[in-house]
């Protein structure tokens, strides 16, 4: 089984529990993207404009925030903390306010996505510990918006990780080693009908939807192993084709509400940062340039 290479564990005990995430897109105007970013000691969100400006810090304590998702509305942020002591799930407003906590675990609940109606979220559960980076078993999980009804969907000794609701809310795609190798999968959000996507020996991870829930973006090593890209595939796994091609990092991606970009996270500039490029892989542009890094980075649907 092949584990997460360094650059996509190591960066720090403090965000450890919520390595890596992605979100799938749902349909709309571009509003403002959120994002994770390591400023001064501690991990916090912020949103910016679209072209990296009007930088706002959306929460302030000094335990770690991360992994911000945006609600099919765009009016509220779901988004993974420690400020209990634990990593737990969290949802606040656009405006970082009336911060709210859904779970209340002994493991870490991390990684979030909301359903296309607004009122659940899919979120990675940890069932064993493991180490401060990797779990011994984690599963995927869902829990009203309300904090209740918890539960299970994947009951297995493997890992499942990396869960995101497609926007028309009838499949979760997520990342699992199940099979003996990092592949992704789908599933029904009643826990039946589990599809397997991808199929390689490479390491295949972060899936996003579309907004149109017709294809998925992800990072994959499969060009060169430890080297991931992002490339896109039919929502079926047909079809795949390489968006991005240079020997820095690149995972992370997430779909803008119209579909024509792409966000992602990239060390190409020598720490971890948020770029854009167009749905083709053209056009890159660097967003953040503060800090010691930023990532996992979401689009705001304007209805």
């Amino acid at each position: 089984m092949r584990r997460a290479p360094i650059v996509l564990i190591a960066l720090g005990a403090a965000l450890a529990a919520s390595l890596p995430a992605a979100q799938g897109a749902f349909p709309g105007r571009n509003g403002r993207v959120v994002y994770a970013g390591r400023i001064d000691a501690d991990w916090e969100i912020y949103s910016m404009r679209p072209n990296g400006s009007g930088v706002r810090k959306l929460t302030n304590n000094r335990l770690d925030d991360s992994a911000p998702v945006w609600s099919p509305n765009g009016k509220q942020i779901a988004f993974r903390s420690e400020r209990s002591g634990n990593p737990e799930i969290y949802v606040m407003d656009a405006n970082g306010r009336h911060v709210r906590r859904l779970t209340h675990s002994a493991l870490p609940d991390t990684k979030p996505s909301w359903s296309a109606d607004g009122k659940r979220i899919v979120f990675q559960h940890f069932v064993e510990g493991g180490s401060a980076f990797v779990p011994i078993e984690s599963d995927i999980a869902i829990v009203n918006l309300n904090g209740k009804g918890v539960r299970r969907l994947t009951r297995t000794n493997s890992d499942d990780l990396n869960p995101v609701w497609s926007p028309d809310g009838r499949e979760i795609a997520f990342r699992s080693d199940r099979d003996g190798n990092w592949e992704l999968y789908t599933i029904r959000p009643d826990g039946s009908g589990i599809t397997r996507l991808t199929n390689n020996p490479a390491f295949d991870a972060t899936p996003s939807w579309s907004p149109n829930g017709r294809q998925l973006a992800f990072a994959s090593d499969r060009a060169e192993q430890g080297n991931f890209e992002i490339y896109v595939m039919n929502a079926n796994g047909s079809g795949v084709r390489r968006l991005t091609n240079n020997p820095a990092t690149d995972f992370e991606p997430a779909w803008a509400p119209d579909g024509k970009r792409l966000l992602f996270t990239s060390d190409r500039g020598g720490s971890l940062q948020v770029y854009s490029m167009a749905s083709n892989g053209s056009d890159v542009r660097q967003l953040t340039h503060r800090g010691f890094a930023s990532r996992t980075p979401d689009w705001q649907p304007l209805r």
